[in-house]
């Protein structure tokens, strides 16, 4: 019988070992499990949680959300309130902000990368998409590099002043492009806010702060290390997830230093993250 466990363990390449109390190694692949197009709703809006028992607005509850979802977007646009905050409101009911605020800039349990809100033990996942950020021959990354390459003295800029000065906001820092970010869409000149995305991007910078809960300003700092100094729960791999902890507020460093074994469960959300970012202008 094919067995499909979310207890079972994973090998160290990543992919599904043998299931505790199953006899075969592997799932026969031709066997299908065929469901009704009523059932496939259910089970995607029960696992968004927009269905069945609602979960406690506390921490702990904002953390299974979190971990159900794997990512929720962040966005600038604020018709109601944030995107996040009505991610989490459709689905916990009233919340007080505050607890998702401390979860992310002081327990540090929720991190912020590519403006998306993970899981802080998801860390080394991302960490695999830092690593292949801008690389490639297909026409995005070739673009992205070219741009960094032609901008160096502003990145040379913003890592001089993170290290000289400390926390600073985005908009602290001086626009010494050499050439502007050309696009058809909102980002077009915004060399700055372009450069610490990138850096951000690929793992060199995080986001340690938001000025009043907003998406903009961000608080920028330069450190060693990148995201908090604890995970509580542990990857895949069976290994404990180890971040730095937010000891101060803003951008930080990466060392990338920790091991990026994904489960193939997440695998599909870095497909879709990846095709967001060739999308963006």
């Amino acid at each position: 019988m094919a067995c499909w466990s979310d207890q079972r363990p994973y090998n160290r390449i990543g992919r599904p070992d043998r299931c505790q109390g199953c006899t075969s190694r592997r799932a026969n692949p031709s066997r299908r499990v065929q469901i009704s197009a009523t059932a496939a709703r259910r089970f995607i809006l029960t696992r968004q949680h927009l269905a069945g028992p609602r979960i406690a607005p506390t921490a702990a509850g904002m953390m299974r959300l979190a971990r159900d979802l794997r990512y929720v977007q962040l966005d600038p646009t604020s018709a109601v309130a944030r995107s996040h905050l009505l991610v989490f409101w459709s689905r916990l009911g009233p919340y007080d902000p505050a607890t998702l605020e401390r979860l992310l800039w002081k327990e540090r349990r929720l991190i912020e990368y590519s403006a998306f809100l993970v899981p802080a033990e998801d860390y080394p996942i991302y960490r695999l998409r830092m690593r292949k950020f801008a690389t490639g021959d297909s026409l995005w990354p070739r673009r992205v590099r070219g741009w960094m390459r032609q901008n160096a003295g502003l990145r040379r800029h913003v890592m001089t002043a993170l290290r000289r000065r400390g926390p600073l906001a985005s908009d602290e820092f001086e626009d010494r492009s050499v050439a502007s970010w050309q696009s058809t869409g909102w980002t077009a000149g915004r060399n700055v806010n372009r450069m610490l995305e990138f850096l951000g991007a690929s793992g060199v910078l995080v986001v340690g702060a938001r000025a009043s809960g907003t998406l903009h300003p961000m608080r920028c700092h330069r450190e060693r290390r990148a995201a908090p100094s604890r995970s509580p729960r542990r990857n895949g791999t069976g290994r404990s997830t180890r971040l730095p902890r937010s000891g101060s507020r803003g951008l930080r460093t990466s060392d990338h230093s920790m091991s990026a074994r994904a489960p193939p469960t997440f695998l599909i959300c870095l497909l879709l993250l990846s095709r967001m970012d060739r999308s963006r202008g």
